[in-house]
């Protein structure tokens, strides 16, 4: 298998750092933790988009690699000074408590430096997956942040998580007036998720996340929503590729 230069040092971030005195033995690799996805976006501090980036960051091949960005300054605050979002479980067990390495930002400059620190670090800055996970009334801002994180970017995914009409043509208008090449997904969640304070949600109600593309899906996309699909999987949140989301929507209801 021969990898290309960006491609080692996907490997290379999802690797554990040794520390003196630890053995020599080294994690390889599977096939399944060399993908396409290197940096993820998260649109929305809420509960579900805290959820998705606590839970995705958790999963060790996309530590500090998942990006928040939220307009709450208290949550950001609460993010960097442990550097992640702590995700209780709550369950008919008891609670568990687990935490994403997460990235904070609160303005477009900042995940411009998240993006330079990137290149930097691993050889690629750009996402390739963009989640929009807000109400309503922060929709048209959420999609215009979408766009200029998406800018540059090519066989990338916006996926937006979110209930209710309307959305999606929203999202897809300002994509297109920022002339963003993109695959575009819905996704409706039905399970529940809180926020318990800054920096800390609690996921609530396990459910699925049904995605589905709005629009035509070229070979290469298919495949990243693919591997969204697993990498999702992974980290806690049953997900599945749907055929019909108006049926979707309508069990949610």
């Amino acid at each position: 298998l021969r990898l290309s230069r960006c491609a080692w040092a996907r490997v290379a971030a999802s690797l554990p750092c040794r520390h003196a005195g630890e053995s020599r033995s080294m994690h390889v690799p599977s096939m399944r933790e060399i993908t396409s996805i290197e940096n993820i976006a998260v649109i929305g501090g809420g509960s579900i988009g805290s959820l998705l980036s606590g839970r995705i960051a958790a999963v060790s091949r996309m530590r500090d690699r998942v990006w928040l960005l939220t307009g709450s300054s208290e949550h950001a605050s609460a993010v960097k000074a442990v550097r992640g979002i702590v995700v209780k479980e709550e369950g008919t067990v008891g609670t568990k408590t687990m935490m994403g390495q997460v990235r904070v930002a609160e303005s477009l400059s900042e995940v411009e430096d998240l993006k330079r620190e990137s290149q930097s670090l691993y050889g690629f800055g750009k996402p390739s997956i963009v989640f929009i996970a807000v109400k309503q009334a922060g929709l048209r801002k959420a999609a215009e942040q979408a766009a200029r994180v998406l800018s540059g970017s090519h066989g990338s995914l916006c996926i937006a998580v979110m209930n209710g009409v309307g959305h999606m043509e929203v999202i897809h208008k300002a994509l297109r007036y920022h002339d963003v090449s993109t695959t575009l997904i819905q996704g409706i969640y039905s399970g529940g998720a809180y926020m318990m304070e800054p920096g800390v949600v609690a996921h609530a109600g396990r459910g699925t996340l049904d995605v589905c593309e709005y629009g035509s899906i070229d070979t290469v996309s298919s495949s990243l929503l693919e591997q969204a699909v697993q990498l999702l999987n992974d980290s806690g949140i049953p997900t599945q590729i749907c055929q019909d989301i108006l049926q979707v929507e309508r069990m949610t209801l």
